[in-house]
């Protein structure tokens, strides 16, 4: 549950809100004072590119496994997801793994 915080406290970039509903005859606004200029705010961090952290692969054995590793990390702790693409030298298919 997020607790609002009042959009003065909140610094750009954010998201500033307010609630409105009507029946058709009457409407309620929440905050109920003054909505428009006194808003719920919530702060968003900025988000910026991930950054990949890998030795490179220069050469590998023949028909035994590879094991890559990465440190994948970004500003928000909060890297969705990390895919792996390549391709045989001399073959033009890309594989993918997640």
């Amino acid at each position: 549950m997020v607790s609002p915080d009042s959009g003065r406290n909140c610094l750009d970039p954010g998201v500033h809100y307010y609630i409105y509903a009507t029946d058709g005859q009457l409407a309620s606004t929440n905050p109920a004072i003054d909505p428009v200029n006194n808003p719920y705010g919530i702060a968003v961090l900025p988000n910026v590119l991930p950054v990949i952290v890998h030795n490179d692969v220069t050469s590998a054995p023949l028909e035994q496994d590879l094991t890559l590793l990465a440190d994948v990390t970004d500003n928000t702790n909060m890297v969705a997801s990390v895919t792996l693409y390549y391709r045989n030298k001399g073959v033009t298919c890309i594989y993918s793994v997640a």
